[in-house]
């Protein structure tokens, strides 16, 4: 919540009020319209921390010899290079050729590019999650399902949104900025309620304490 009031405070105070010391170290610091700050750490964290959790229950299954521990396994490699790719923004490398390849005049919601071979691997592991996500408990399949909704509701659907808004009108206005802080916001959301799911399934898995003996 403070990220995101202190982003919202650099970026509206740059475009109502002009530079000062206090909205430019807000914008530097905490703008979530940039990469590298505090911001992006944060979010990197909680991937980072979601990405050990899941490393946790993928070795109370492996030992349990689970049909579903490589799927554990998979979405922990999966949350260890989402964080990685959030402190250092690689997938923003991908815009470039991404234009090129597509070739088009407008690109309207494509315009951010990169969002292309993301849709398409969404797609890819929602068909390899299908069977276990049923196998779920029914609460922890559906806290597992609306955190994914938030978060690629705000770093794919807000990023969208923000594209072709940018195409058609700039950054510089309140509209962009206000998509910005939702997809943030949304991304953020999405994490921190998919960490709380995984505490509380490893609360009622009793791993705890299995953990110890590993």
């Amino acid at each position: 919540m403070f990220l995101v009031l202190g982003s919202l405070y650099g970026d509206v105070g740059t475009l109502l009020f002009g530079h000062s010391w206090s909205v430019d170290l807000a914008k530097y610091l905490v703008g979530t319209s940039r990469e590298g700050n505090i911001s992006s750490f944060f979010s990197a964290v909680l991937l980072l921390m979601s990405a050990c959790l899941l490393g946790m229950i993928y070795l109370f299954k492996k030992q349990d010899k689970d049909t579903f521990a490589t799927q554990w396994l998979v979405l922990t490699l999966g949350f260890f290079l989402m964080s990685f790719d959030e402190a250092v923004s690689i997938h923003e490398l991908m815009v470039t050729p991404m234009r090129k390849l597509l070739a088009l005049q407008v690109y309207g919601v494509l315009y951010y590019a990169w969002v292309v071979p993301a849709l398409v691997l969404v797609a890819g592991l929602a068909l390899y999650f299908y069977r276990f996500m049923l196998h779920l408990p029914k609460q922890t399949c559906g806290m597992f399902v609306f955190s994914a909704l938030l978060f690629l509701g705000g770093c794919i659907g807000f990023e969208m949104l923000g594209g072709w808004h940018v195409e058609q009108f700039g950054l510089k206005n309140l509209t962009y900025i206000a998509v910005v802080t939702l997809e943030e916001s949304f991304e953020m959301a999405g994490i921190i309620l998919f960490i709380h799911s995984l505490m509380l399934y490893m609360k009622k898995q009793n791993m705890r304490f299995n953990l110890q003996a590993i």
